[in-house]
């Protein structure tokens, strides 16, 4: 067998480590261009806490919400009965608790003189006054348009239904940089105006006669 000449082993060896070389550029490139995840939430500031002893308790669950949104991708409508998972805007923890905290945090603001808090915050012997359960019938984000928040929820006392309502909101997005952002600030300012007319009917259903049943303007 012929010996390999010094020269050629050397051009292998010089091949080899620009291959190499190539391979790390081309992994660091890689690395570089991958889009970055953006994370977002409907919750803000929390709300301030009762004034005074608490006059009666709210607490308040998700019950249902629809599967087409119920996964950690933003999911944007685009018209035409096309919809959009966008794998790099994201929600930061689960869309079904975070409606749930938003809308608590919401009807705390609007009912300082009561405690409100989550079904999922409660302790083990947390005995409300009452339970507000919430069916997320929509919950559509409009691509540069708008948001459309649709709500059935149901209010119960001692575990008969004081209330029964179906209420909804259309909020413009605003013009923003981040089109997502938009569109998740509108979302909290949808939950918000149905949050205000639960809380006012609930006030009215403290003044209702015990043990009946009403329903509730959309």
């Amino acid at each position: 067998m012929k010996p390999v000449a010094p020269d050629a082993t050397l051009n292998i060896r010089r091949l080899g480590a620009m291959g190499l070389a190539a391979l790390a550029a081309l992994a660091i490139a890689g690395c570089a261009s991958s889009p970055k995840s953006s994370f977002y939430t409907l919750s803000g500031d929390a709300p301030p806490a009762p004034i005074g002893a608490p006059r009666y308790s709210v607490a308040v669950m998700v019950a249902s919400i629809p599967d087409s949104i119920d996964r950690p991708q933003v999911v944007m409508r685009t018209g035409n009965g096309r919809v959009e998972i966008r794998e790099e805007q994201r929600w930061a923890g689960s869309l079904k608790d975070d409606i749930a905290q938003t809308f608590a945090d919401d009807l705390a603001r609007a009912l300082p003189d009561a405690s409100v808090y989550t079904q999922s915050r409660a302790g083990a012997g947390a005995d409300p006054t009452y339970r507000l359960a919430i069916g997320v019938q929509r919950f559509d984000s409009v691509v540069g348009q708008r948001v459309d928040v649709d709500l059935q929820w149901t209010l119960t006392e001692k575990g008969q239904a004081r209330l029964q309502c179906r209420q909804a909101a259309t909020v413009k997005a605003a013009a923003m940089a981040d089109e997502v952002e938009a569109l998740v600030a509108a979302h909290r300012q949808a939950i918000e105006q149905i949050a205000d007319r639960a809380a006012a009917a609930i006030v009215d259903v403290r003044t209702a006669p015990a043990g009946t049943t009403g329903l509730c303007a959309s």
